[in-house]
């Protein structure tokens, strides 16, 4: 097995890499986006819409298969947009209770869909019977709210005061490793590995964080450059093939020495430094090739070189999205390669998506079946 070359590495760890500016309100920020695939077809998603004047965005693990991933990919948006736009004009005292309702709906409706047979690909039991995890962050102006179901996961990236950088969670694995969610499962569906999943037949409802950003504050440093002070910077969404490799403290401590190395901010880790590579101009994939880094022990050419399906013993289906609370142009370490342009490709979340379905079969039943057979 001959091991890749550093272009060839570099040729698949950047050929879905892309990078945008969003205007969300009045506010510009910076979206950059990569995937890379072990399975195939890759059982990763994404999706990316408008919902009125909010903003959303999910990143989507599927399992047993890429059908449910792509049922999300497709429908999740408009499944919550469609709830949101039932409580646009009401009355209530508490608004952001009311939107993470709507969101709790909004997936739970989809997930009985699927369960239901309402999507049909090659066969409409496919979409249930893969299953999917997912991550969604919906922005409604400076309140975020993230909705976790499973392992996927959102990690805040937050530069103090002193200058120092935190990792703040805004999501809870939902799995093994979560003692609330194994007795939760272990009381209602005995015998059922702990997890949230679309599909499964187990359950998709969510749990939903709020959080409040605190832009960050621009100020000149002594050189008379334009950098960041201090404030919420960026926000990573990713599947576990990320999360596996990397901790959320690394994760976030990578992406404070790629701030430093396009001379956004004037602080790095020294620590991070020697231990992790930092070549790219994208931060998606500047995350996926220190996963790769970390998991290969610095040899991410052996590790790309194992074919498909050998290679999923080795390495996940990894989907990472990094979004800047800022405008990356504005800053003069981006210079002309690393500028990015306005997003054209964004749409309204299409309502007529989250229409009733053809209930075809009642999967929960079937699949509970299977189960009970094994």
């Amino acid at each position: 097995m001959k091991k890749l070359s550093k272009i060839d590495q570099n040729l698949i760890i950047n050929a879905n890499s892309k990078s945008k500016l969003i205007k969300h309100n009045n506010d510009i920020y910076t979206l950059h986006s990569n995937y890379l695939k072990s399975n195939n077809p890759i059982e990763d998603n994404r999706s990316e819409n408008y919902s009125s004047d909010k903003f959303m965005l999910g990143v989507f693990d599927g399992h047993g298969g890429w059908e449910c991933a792509s049922v999300l990919s497709n429908y999740l948006n408009a499944y919550v947009s469609k709830e949101l736009r039932l409580i646009k004009n009401k009355k209530s005292s508490n608004k952001k209770e009311d939107i993470i309702n709507a969101i709790k709906t909004g997936f739970n409706k989809l997930d009985a869909d699927i369960l239901k047979g309402g999507f049909e690909n090659k066969n409409y039991l496919e979409p249930a019977l893969s299953g999917s995890c997912a991550v969604l962050l919906l922005m409604d102006g400076h309140d975020v709210y993230v909705a976790n179901t499973g392992d996927c996961r959102a990690v805040l990236g937050k530069q103090n005061e002193d200058g120092m950088f935190e990792a703040v969670p805004l999501s809870v694995d939902q799995g093994v490793d979560n003692l609330n969610e194994v007795k939760r499962l272990e009381e209602e569906h005995p015998g059922l590995m702990p997890s949230r999943a679309f599909g499964d037949a187990v359950t998709a409802e969510p749990v939903v964080t709020h959080y409040k950003i605190t832009p960050p504050k621009i100020t000149v440093n002594k050189k008379d450059q334009k950098v960041l002070l201090s404030g919420d910077l960026f926000l990573i969404l990713a599947s576990d093939g990320l999360w596996d490799d990397l901790s959320n403290e690394e994760s976030v401590k990578i992406m404070q020495n790629y701030l430093h190395s396009n001379k956004f901010i004037d602080t790095f880790d020294e620590k991070i430094e020697k231990n992790f590579v930092f070549e790219d101009l994208n931060a998606s994939t500047l995350l996926i090739k220190n996963s790769l880094h970390k998991n290969s022990k610095g040899d991410i050419g052996k590790l790309l070189s194992i074919p498909y399906p050998k290679c999923r013993n080795y390495r996940d289906d990894v989907t990472v999205e990094v979004l800047f609370f800022f405008n990356t142009n504005e800053f003069l370490g981006v210079g002309e390669e690393g500028k990015v342009t306005f997003d054209k490709d964004t749409k309204e979340a299409d309502l007529k998506l989250a229409n009733k379905k053809i209930d075809r079969i009642n999967i929960s039943n079937f699949i509970s079946g299977m189960k009970s057979k094994l």
